[in-house]
């Protein structure tokens, strides 16, 4: 597949897709309250690849159908995702729900999810105070790379058709 080939509103998506993420990476470490800020940020970020793979896939019309452990299941069943993925997808998840919902927030509880995380190869190699930082990187790359991917087996399927 040549450069020419490739659809314009993939093409448009995708630099969307980096902007976003561009921005959001240069932001997170320049914000008072940086945890509890970055948490939301990173699962807003989350949710929009989910609700764009749901959608490129047809499975909803509206992202709001669902419940977000319905979207993993959905996921899944697609193989897009895998177990672990998903539950580390939902810790993530609880951790934002920690940082929106409560004013004192024990670390312990923080560590203790992060530390589960499957999809992320021994989380507990980095230091604390930069390993919730780090794993939630990873998975928001790897949720990226998956979504990416969706994009480019929708231009193979477009070619052949």
């Amino acid at each position: 597949m040549s450069d020419s080939d490739i659809n314009p509103e993939i093409v448009k998506e995708l630099e969307k897709v980096n902007k976003v993420w561009d921005n959001l990476i240069q932001n997170i470490h320049q914000k008072p309250n940086k945890d509890r800020i970055t948490a939301i940020l990173v699962q807003v970020m989350i949710e929009y690849y989910i609700d764009r793979m749901l959608k490129i896939n047809e499975i909803i019309k509206s992202p709001d159908d669902l419940r977000y452990d319905q979207k993993l299941d959905e996921l899944k069943k697609l193989r897009l995702i895998d177990s672990n993925l998903s539950d580390s997808l939902l810790r993530i998840y609880k951790i934002r729900n920690i940082y929106s919902h409560e004013i004192d927030i024990h670390e312990k509880q923080i560590l203790d999810l992060i530390n589960g995380v499957t999809s992320v190869q021994d989380p507990t190699r980095f230091k604390d105070h930069e390993r919730v930082d780090k794993v939630r990187e990873i998975i928001l790359r790897q949720v990226q790379r998956t979504f990416m991917e969706i994009l480019v087996r929708k231009q193979e399927k477009s070619e052949n058709s």
